[in-house]
């Protein structure tokens, strides 16, 4: 893995800075637009699917992959989907955390909250190793499928972290290290600086994940095992005769090829004929 590629390969874009100045700009409007929640999400999303892009750039080797902000709904839209799928990942963690808070505000100061409350946040802490492992798996499941169920097959999304739990463990790291690094020169720039230096450390991240997604592919992932029927009545039976309508096309590729032959005759004596017509035309206007 090359982190110092990682690193530095923002600033070999001939246009880097005006990218990372939209990129800033996109997450101080999100804040500004956090009391909407639409607008939050939006920008959040908005950042999100340029990520993805990116890392889909870094996997086909492009020289320069840092993305243009073009098709900003195109890029909303897979960020929505890394949001959603993050949300699906997490809720285990949601479902235990919501009763757990409940016997914490019925119990009050008492030994067994305090105790429950250390559990839990042992817990929390547990799972979100877990989340922050398996996250380039569902970042690079979603890149190269753009579908939100590849980033729901959870069990091949955890044998691909484990393995290459070793690149990951680095890349997981070298993300805290810039993004630590990254708030302190924000904070010097005036605080307004973490958005700039905060969007720069989600490249990072893109670009490492996409490294970790180059070594291993993932099996091609299948849909959800769902009949035509079970989305539309009627729409198997259409289904069944489109197939069967290729079937024999491809069985008889000698009646395919007989009405090829046909066909090209067939516009050989149209040939001939308009020939023949412009040959008989020019001699009429001779005689006369």
């Amino acid at each position: 893995m090359d982190i110092g590629r990682s690193v530095s390969f923002v600033f070999e874009d001939e246009t880097w800075i005006e990218k990372v100045v939209i990129g800033g700009l996109i997450g101080v409007a999100t804040l500004l637009l956090s009391w909407t929640i639409i607008g939050a999400i939006a920008g959040a999303a908005l950042i999100t699917g340029y990520a993805l892009e990116l890392l889909r750039n870094v996997r086909r080797d492009k020289p320069q992959p840092l993305p243009e902000w073009d098709n900003w709904g195109d890029k909303i839209v897979e960020g929505l989907r890394v949001m959603v799928a993050g949300l699906i990942w997490a809720l285990p963690l949601l479902i235990v955390g919501i009763p757990v808070f409940i016997v914490l505000a019925l119990s009050g100061d008492s030994n067994f909250a305090a105790v429950l409350g250390l559990c839990f946040s042992c817990l929390s802490a547990l799972y979100g190793i877990f989340l922050a492992l398996v996250s380039p798996g569902i970042y690079i499941r979603l890149a190269e499928t753009q579908r939100l169920s590849a980033a729901l097959r959870f069990s091949e999304i955890v044998n691909f972290t484990r393995e290459n739990l070793s690149d990951v463990i680095i890349a997981v790291i070298v993300v805290l290290a810039v993004s630590l690094v990254a708030s302190i020169v924000g904070f010097v720039l005036c605080l307004v600086g973490i958005f700039f230096t905060s969007f720069w450390t989600t490249l990072v991240q893109s670009h490492l994940y996409a490294q970790i997604g180059r070594q291993t592919a993932f099996e091609p992932a299948a849909d959800y095992d769902l009949s035509p029927d079970d989305v539309m009545p009627g729409v198997g039976e259409i289904d069944v005769e489109a197939q069967s309508a290729a079937d024999e096309i491809v069985a008889e590729p000698e009646d395919v090829s007989e009405a090829a032959e046909e066909a090209e005759e067939a516009a050989e004596d149209i040939e001939v004929n308009l020939s023949d017509l412009e040959g008989g035309t020019d001699e009429e206007g001779k005689q006369e």
